[in-house]
């Protein structure tokens, strides 16, 4: 059990016992504001009281199973679509979408990044730069030529 638990548990049985709060507070070394907050709950209701902490209520997210597959729905036919706009289209707050994003459907959002665009003409002039390369490894004109690749643009050898 909890230290709050047994605090109550003492209060209560005090109460119970015809002890003054004062006389409570003092023997069992607590607070004697604590005492007077079990002793309200007490006196309001004495067969009710318990030890037990109240039940507090479950804060209502808006993420039930039903908005989490229709934001699944829309992900799927436009994953490019901002959570912003999601949220916005179902009326809903921002920081809900991207809780339902993250925690239910689990997705992680990230920039995306795009290569470097080579036309035909590039895409061909480095086809015809590999394939000489290729054929000065297979075939050197030295016996065991030393090779070397860096991927430092401006590479000197002394």
């Amino acid at each position: 059990m909890s230290k709050e638990y047994d605090v109550r548990a003492t209060v209560i049985a005090g109460l119970r016992a015809g002890r003054t709060a004062k006389e409570i507070a003092d023997f069992n070394n607590i607070s004697l504001r604590t005492v007077y907050n079990v002793k309200k709950v007490y006196d309001a209701d004495p067969d009710v009281a318990t030890p037990a902490r109240k039940t507090h209520k479950v804060r209502k997210d808006r993420t039930n199973p039903d908005i989490v597959h229709r934001i699944q729905e829309i992900i799927n036919e436009d994953p490019g679509k901002s959570m912003r706009s999601i949220a916005r289209e179902q009326q809903m707050s921002d920081a809900t979408v991207r809780k339902i994003i993250a925690e239910d459907i689990r997705y992680r959002s990230y920039v995306l990044r795009r290569g470097q665009f080579m036309t035909q003409q590039t895409k061909e002039r480095r086809f015809e730069k590999v394939r000489k390369l290729l054929t000065k490894l297979k075939n050197p004109k030295e016996a065991k030529p030393l090779i070397f690749f860096s991927d430092e643009k401006n590479f000197q050898q002394d």
